[in-house]
């Protein structure tokens, strides 16, 4: 954590995280059971196990649920920041005070090692659904007496559609059209007002420009409802 002598409230953090998982558990996709099944030095593995097929040969089913891998790798940077003042040092008295924030990932390294005998058999995560390579997250709050307006914004970059994997576009690099999400933003706007100690009111407009969930997601970055707006009234007796 650093915080400049020459700006007040200023506060800036940055971390270094590596992690490894052994003997790690993690649900495989149908797709990445063959493949595995197939790819390893023998057939006599865990994930042709999980494979049913006809007495003619071809595939019936897959097994679901977990299954024991190698281990896992993980390697990123944690940042963030922060920063509030009054506006009353810009000589704007009574106007309140403003309060930024930021916080963000960078997703270094993410492997998976799917054989816990082979240590050389594996596959990068990043990129991937789920795994962007950079996640950001903002926040700007204007207080002013009871009276409190804010915006959330949140930045995802570009990362494979769900169900697809960097292993099969490495084989085929035109395995899928379209691949990626596209980068995404997505904004809230927020009120809140303290009328007396026991009654106060808030409300806002979420996903404000009624950004779309990626194709084949329900969650991500948005949910399927779109923008909507709220407003709610607290009592406490």
């Amino acid at each position: 954590m650093y915080e400049p002598t020459f700006i007040d409230n200023l506060t800036f953090i940055i971390d270094y995280y590596e992690t490894e998982i052994e003997g790690a558990i993690d649900t495989l996709s149908a797709v990445a059971v063959s493949e595995l099944c197939v790819d390893l030095a023998s057939v006599n593995n865990d994930y042709c196990g999980l494979i049913q097929r006809a007495p003619e040969g071809y595939i019936t089913s897959h097994a679901s649920g977990q299954v024991n891998l190698g281990s896992f790798e993980v390697a990123g940077l944690d940042f963030g920041m922060d920063y509030g003042f009054e506006l009353s040092a810009l000589g704007l008295d009574n106007w309140g005070g403003l309060d930024f924030g930021l916080q963000g990932t960078h997703l270094i390294d993410f492997n998976e090692f799917q054989d816990p005998l082979d240590a050389s058999i594996f596959e990068t995560r990043v990129g991937e659904f789920g795994f962007p390579e950079w996640i950001v997250n903002a926040r700007a709050n204007w207080m002013i007496g009871d009276l409190t307006l804010s915006w959330q914004g949140r930045w995802e970059e570009s990362q494979l559609l769900p169900g697809l994997a960097n292993q099969q576009f490495a084989n085929n690099p035109i395995f899928a059209d379209p691949s990626q999400t596209g980068d995404s933003w997505t904004h809230d706007f927020n009120f809140a007002y303290i009328f007396t100690q026991s009654i106060n009111m808030y409300g806002g407009l979420n996903n404000a420009f009624d950004q779309e969930p990626y194709l084949g997601s329900l969650s991500r970055p948005a949910g399927p409802r779109g923008r909507f707006a709220f407003v709610a009234v607290n009592f406490n007796i």
